[in-house]
């Protein structure tokens, strides 16, 4: 049995490389991966993402050991956990493909630093065990070729979360750059529209002291009217009432004078 062990850590919050392990596959690093599976995914009582994948790779292997396992696409079946509240996902795999002859399991490991929430711990395992090949000393050959394999998917898986991680980043760059054009575009729109109805407002205030003094005005004419009207109506009566008193008291004068010529 050979084990291969690995462990380093990202300056990112643990939720960001969750998210890029889930989106690992495809990617410019790991070619030979085919395809990625969801077979079963639930939830577990107390919150935990339970899911099972299964996954296609290209095997590629050098062709001494392709003659003893066979080649073309092997099979691995993946079961992982994600924690929520601890903050964790655990993810462990192991192959389907010429599982008669060598195994290889394998658990990875992310975990949230407990002081620095802007960092996530990685760690990873894999034990090889070659089944069978006793003889002439082909299964440490064997054994150490998986060693050497895995080492080199190791750190191209890195690179691979590293590759995702900055695609996020530049994701939520954009997106933030976006919503911020959008809040500048909306907060222009509504302060030409609170310009647009502080006109109508003014417009509206100025038609309205137009006809409420055009209003005030024909009252006032109509007011003017009447009272102008009585008041020389009333004139015209005094006048008149003074042009009788002055004609009766002329008659009575030239009575007076007529009776006294007579005497």
């Amino acid at each position: 049995m050979r084990i291969f062990t690995a462990s380093y850590d990202y300056s990112h919050p643990f939720e960001r490389v969750s998210l890029a392990s889930w989106r690992k596959y495809p990617n410019p690093m790991n070619p030979n991966v085919r395809s990625v599976d969801i077979l079963d995914r639930k939830v577990s009582p107390d919150g935990r993402l339970l899911t099972n994948r299964l996954i296609a790779a290209e095997w590629n292997a050098p062709g001494w050991l392709e003659a003893i396992l066979g080649k073309g696409v092997t099979y691995i079946h993946e079961e992982s956990e994600v924690d929520p509240v601890n903050r964790t996902m655990t993810l462990r795999a192991i192959n389907l493909s010429f599982s008669r002859y060598v195994t290889v399991e394998e658990v990875c490991r992310y975990e949230a630093d407990k002081n620095d929430p802007g960092v996530t711990h990685f760690s990873q395992e894999a034990q090889i065990s070659v089944l069978g090949y006793t003889w002439g000393g082909i299964y440490k050959k064997m054994e150490s070729v998986m060693h050497d394999r895995i080492e080199k998917q190791a750190s191209k898986g890195k690179e691979a979360i590293e590759h995702v991680l900055d695609k996020i980043e530049s994701e939520m760059k954009e997106l933030g750059e976006s919503a911020t054009a959008l809040a500048t575009g909306i907060e222009k729109e509504v302060a030409e529209v609170g310009t647009s109805f502080a006109g109508i407002a003014e417009s509206l205030s100025a038609e309205a002291a137009r006809m409420a003094e055009k209003g005030f005005n024909m009252v006032k004419e109509e007011f003017d009217g009447v009272v102008g009207g009585s008041v020389r109506a009333s004139a015209a009566a005094t006048a008149a009432a003074a042009n009788d008193d002055d004609a009766a008291a002329a008659a009575r004068s030239t009575k007076a004078a007529g009776e006294s010529a007579a005497k």
